[in-house]
């Protein structure tokens, strides 16, 4: 009820074109979704489908499948996401996360073998910050696909440099040994050989969720598919 009164009295705006609607209205979202057909990582078109990456990355970087549905290079795209992290917009987050999952749904057929994960904050980010972007949106998703999300298992143990501006080495030594998974809760909640989506804001070059990723299967997961908001 409260949300339906806020909704009315601060009607969503399309970030795209203006539209009391959402904050994509529903032209203007699938106008810009871009949920590419080919490998992420090396774009080759004729060996890769679903969400799965072609079988040469697959084996090469360990993730399964990456999958974006925007292009943060647009910067209507990129004005909402911004919102959404540094104004505390959570209502977008909400937005972004049940509609990326209602995708989900009608796309790929996931068993209760998945579950999801969002890819943490350090405790010092997370305390300036005051919320994680990536757990409001894979809780949103998480809701809407019937899945369940684990918050307590994957970690950030160290404060990292932002990767923005970066060089490949540097962001590679940036997030050495940043991330550990915690097997008591694996154990506790009986999760060995589950299929993680592992949910992040943004993908650049991959090296956060490459990272994280590889914790994971290192701890005994069976397959890591990851799935951001945008990609640049």
């Amino acid at each position: 009820m409260f949300e339906k009164i806020l909704n009315l009295l601060f009607k969503r705006k399309c970030f795209v074109c203006g539209k009391f609607e959402n904050y994509l209205c529903s032209d203007c979202f699938y106008k810009k979704l871009i949920l590419q057909k080919n490998c992420f990582i090396c774009e080759d078109k004729d060996n890769s489908y679903n969400i799965k990456n072609c079988k040469k990355c697959r084996e090469n970087i360990g993730v399964d499948g990456i999958i974006s549905f925007f292009d943060y290079h647009d910067n209507k795209i990129k004005k909402m996401i911004h919102s959404f992290k540094f104004r505390s917009a959570f209502d977008i987050g909400k937005f972004l996360g049940e509609k990326i999952g209602d995708i989900m749904n009608k796309k790929y057929s996931l068993s209760d073998d998945y579950i999801i994960i969002p890819v943490p904050l350090s405790k010092k980010r997370f305390n300036f910050r005051g919320f994680n972007q990536s757990y409001i949106i894979a809780s949103n998703m998480a809701r809407i696909m019937n899945l369940d999300i684990y918050y307590d298992i994957l970690f950030k143990g160290k404060n990292t440099k932002t990767q923005a501006g970066l060089s490949e080495n540097d962001r590679n030594i940036n997030l050495k040994s940043a991330f550990f998974v915690k097997y008591d809760n694996i154990l506790r909640y009986n999760l060995y050989n589950k299929n993680i989506i592992l949910v992040d804001d943004i993908i650049t070059t991959g090296n956060t969720t490459l990272n994280c990723a590889k914790e994971l299967k290192l701890a005994g997961f069976n397959k890591v598919f990851v799935v951001t908001v945008a990609r640049t």
